[in-house]
């Protein structure tokens, strides 16, 4: 069964840069090739994450190709905001209603976390798993005075399945 990746932009700064780069680790990527080629996993993304990525290479003075190298290689497929745009609203009207501690926020608070929204949204309706670094607080955000939505706990709330890199090589039967 085809594992289905909707990565973040964290998740890909660490694949590309922090931690997993290609000139590092060619078997790891070798590996990734191969499954993607084999159509063991694909990989997806929001264009809303396409676009902060390319921000952040230029914020951390990130070579571009290794980026471009891993959408290449990797087969990555950049969903257009049209295409989830009607989910990415569902879900942002979904919190603002049904997460108390958002209903006292301002509209644009959540307009603030639209990438990592985008990329949920795009998760729910390919049925993909989020791939992300970031770690949730693991509470229930229904009942949490805490207003800081962290990508974990909001999957969590919307029954998406959402992990690391680590999970994904394990998945894959990949070790190191």
């Amino acid at each position: 069964m085809r594992l289905m990746c909707c990565v973040d932009t964290n998740a890909v700064l660490d694949i590309c840069y922090r931690y997993y780069a290609n000139d590092s680790f060619k078997s790891l990527w070798e590996g990734l090739e191969s499954a993607v080629i084999a159509d063991q996993v694909r990989f997806i993304q929001s264009e809303h994450i396409n676009k902060e990525i390319l921000v952040k290479l230029i914020q951390f003075n990130y070579p571009k190709n290794n980026y471009d190298d891993f959408v290449s290689r990797l087969k990555v497929d950049i969903i257009k905001s049209s295409d989830y745009a009607q989910a990415q609203l569902n879900l942002k009207s979904d919190l603002a209603t049904n997460i108390p501690s958002i209903a006292n926020k301002p509209v644009s608070f959540l307009d603030n976390l639209d990438e990592d929204l985008s990329n949920i949204s795009v998760a729910s309706i390919r049925n993909a798993k989020v791939i992300t670094s970031e770690q949730g607080f693991n509470k229930d955000i229904t009942k949490t005075k805490n207003p800081r939505l962290k990508i974990p706990d909001v999957c969590h709330y919307k029954n998406i399945s959402c992990s690391n890199w680590l999970e994904v090589f394990r998945h894959l039967g990949m070790k190191f």
